[in-house]
């Protein structure tokens, strides 16, 4: 029989039972709110998932360039333009507007650490096990594609080269 002062709950939950209980209500919630938001778009497509782990880099510049490359909060023509900080959001190389997309797969500002970095993602691609090879994109380069064809290690090697290249090209972001 109970006794009157001991809760129900408390003999029926485990303390690591509630925990996970707790942390998955929490999760949830977050989710949620995450999806309703206004703001954040481009980064809800790199990484749909609350909770999602990424991989940054040691180096300290690079990686404040990757986060806002995720957030699409760069100093890069197009997003200094949308904000008011640039006249212009053409590239100095004056092919196109220097978009994250346009200075991480096309910009000949950066073409010989570019290369070096398409280089070793055809090399991981080429050695990779999985069923459809995807195409080099700035999607393949920032979001975690660990739920994707590619294993844990081969994104984590793409991100490793991409890491390379920024801090190659040392502009900050």
């Amino acid at each position: 029989m109970l006794a009157a002062s001991e809760p129900v709950a408390y003999r029926l939950v485990s303390l690591s039972a509630a925990f996970k209980l707790s942390s998955k209500i929490a999760q949830e919630s977050w989710q949620v709110k995450c999806d309703q938001e206004p703001a954040g778009f481009f980064t809800r497509l790199l990484i749909p998932q609350v909770n999602t782990k990424i991989l940054f880099p040691r180096n300290h510049d690079a990686g404040i360039c990757y986060c806002r490359l995720l957030l699409r909060d760069t100093m890069l023509r197009q997003d200094s333009f949308r904000t008011g900080v640039s006249d212009t959001p053409m590239c100095k190389c004056g092919m196109e507007h220097e978009s994250a997309e346009h200075f991480l797969l096309r910009c000949p500002e950066h073409h010989a650490a570019r290369s070096v970095m398409i280089d070793d993602i055809n090399m991981i691609l080429f050695t990779s096990k999985c069923k459809s090879v995807p195409t080099l994109s700035e999607h393949l380069l920032l979001a975690p594609n660990w739920d994707s064809n590619l294993s844990k290690k081969e994104d984590v090697a793409i991100k490793v080269t991409l890491f390379k290249f920024l801090s190659i090209v040392q502009r900050k972001l």
